[in-house]
């Protein structure tokens, strides 16, 4: 038979376990929060255009038409969008799919452009092309 006495213990029991618990959780956060180091200051849109631009056009030269930021897991699964572009599952081996990477638009002729994915100290990817410019 269950007492008044014995559900009061059961409860403080439950309670007194959880603050364990709790106070348990608080100090691992704690002790993970120590160990990471401070985040770098975060990469401007601008900063990121600049550096795929000196990417590409170190690789291509005046052929080069535009560049954009991208990530080696971009190139390697492109997001799903109306501009899905092929993906490369096997480009740039043994890097990690946060590495900054860039997507360059080539001229390929007087109407066409090729699209290639490059990432620092790798050369060019192929990507898509010859696709026919758009005039404007």
């Amino acid at each position: 038979m269950i007492t008044i006495r014995s559900m009061r213990l059961r409860t403080a029991g439950v309670v007194i376990g959880g603050l364990v618990a709790l106070a348990a959780l608080g100090a691992s956060l704690a002790a993970v929060e120590s160990q990471v180091p401070p985040n770098p200051a975060p990469h401007s849109y601008a900063a990121a255009r600049a550096e795929a631009k000196n990417l590409c056009h170190a690789a291509f030269g005046s052929r080069l038409l535009g560049a954009g930021p991208a990530s080696v897991r971009n190139v390697r699964t492109p997001a799903r969008t109306k501009l899905t572009y092929p993906a490369r599952p096997t480009a740039f081996p043994g890097v990690s799919t946060t590495t900054f990477a860039a997507y360059c638009n080539v001229a390929a002729g007087p109407k066409f452009h090729k699209l290639y994915a490059i990432a620092k100290g790798f050369g060019p990817v192929f990507v898509m092309g010859p696709t026919r410019r758009y005039s404007a």
